[in-house]
Order: C-alpha cells, then structure tokens, then sequence
C-alpha cells in the first residue's frame, strides 16, 4: 500500500544528492562590494536547502557584477544590475547568470540600499541555478 506512495515521491522529488559540496574559494575580482559575501552565504544556503553540503570543493568566482542605467522614466533612472558566476568542481564548470532592472531612488543612502539588495537576489537566483547544476545536472 504505502510502495506505490513512496516510488511516486521518488520519481516526482528526484533522487537525493549522492555527493556534497563545500565552498573552497569565491573570487570577486569585481568592484561590487560585498558580493563575494553575499555569493558565498547564497550558494551555502543552496547547498544545505537541498541536502547537499560536504567536502567536495567548489570555487566560485564572480565574472561580472554590473550596475548600469538603462532607462529614464519620468524622474527615476532605472538600472540594469547584472550577475555572472563561473562555478567548478571536479573539472566541471557552469556559468550561472542573474539579472533585473530596479528603479534607482534619488536618495544616494537608498540607492546604496537598492543596489545592495539587487545584487542579494540576484546571487540567491544564481545559486540556485548553478548548485541545481552541479547536483543534478551534466557537464559543459
């Protein structure tokens, strides 16, 4: 009664992850500040969320983190915030990329915050895509 249930779960959540990852390295040689921070906590979130934390290495390294204007409308300037992560492990390597449009405040303390928060979720959203690579995913 309770085989029929249990093979459903397995085929519709997929197998657990066999292996398991630790962040080694995150490499930003970018001029974001922090976001070799906030890629660092997002893809270690991701990780432990799907059970998949251990010792394997994995570097990161931040390719691009751009903040650019991309519109005028009325008196807000909206920005373009772009991430780009190269993640490897075991000789294999994935590009996971993330990007949004925020209208930019005038107030430069609040515009600080914007930008902040921008690159925040766009590192969660990167990582997410790059750790469901490297779990369940084939080589580039």
């Amino acid at each position: 009664m309770f085989l029929p249930l249990l093979l459903g779960c397995t085929v519709h959540l997929g197998l657990p992850p066999s292996r398991g990852y630790a962040v080694v390295r995150v490499d930003a040689p970018v001029a974001e500040p922090d976001v070799d921070t906030r890629v660092r906590a997002a893809i270690e979130g991701a990780l432990a969320a799907r059970g998949a934390s251990g010792s394997e290495a994995l570097s990161v390294v931040v390719e691009r983190a751009s903040w650019s204007p991309a519109r005028r409308e009325g008196d807000v300037v909206v920005y373009t915030a772009e991430l780009r992560l190269r993640l490897a492990s075991g000789g294999r390597s994935r590009v996971a990329v993330a990007s949004s449009q925020v209208p930019g405040p005038a107030d430069a303390a609040l515009a600080r915050q914007a930008r902040a928060a921008a690159f925040a979720a766009l590192a969660e959203r990167a990582a997410a895509d790059g750790v469901t690579w490297l779990l369940y995913g084939e080589p580039q």
